[in-house]
């Protein structure tokens, strides 16, 4: 994953639900160069039980995140993340966090296809 990531060159990244798990972890493994901006969207708790994902848990909460810029887009009734522990995330990294009333799981099945919010953070 590191070697693709440096192949890639990404300037912005943008993860979504477990992808921002998998960034923790390339994060808490360090040697990754930094980007500019990150937007987390969605995140699922770092310690989800759910069957089919639950070998990449509990997640790290690594030194760094390895971006300039961070911010969170989590909604108020997620099913993989209470948002209390997503505010202790964002209060951690001292980093925005942007919630979004009643979205779910902000993905396409809640509503959320092109989604223009997250499209003008990676446009700025």
């Amino acid at each position: 994953m590191k070697q693709l990531l440096k192949e890639f060159d990404p300037d912005i990244v943008v993860c979504h639900s477990l992808a921002n798990t998998l960034w923790l972890w390339l994060c808490a493994d360090g040697d990754i160069d930094t980007i500019e901006r990150l937007i987390m969207v969605s995140p699922p708790s770092l310690t989800t039980d759910v069957d089919t994902i639950k070998s990449f848990f509990p997640a790290p909460m690594p030194e760094q995140l390895y971006a300039d810029e961070v911010a969170m887009v989590v909604s108020d009734n997620d099913p993989y993340i209470d948002i209390d522990e997503a505010k202790k995330i964002s209060e951690h990294y001292d980093i925005p966090l942007h919630i979004i009333k009643d979205a779910g799981h902000i993905n396409a099945d809640s509503g959320y296809g092109r989604f223009e919010f997250v499209e003008d953070m990676v446009l700025l």
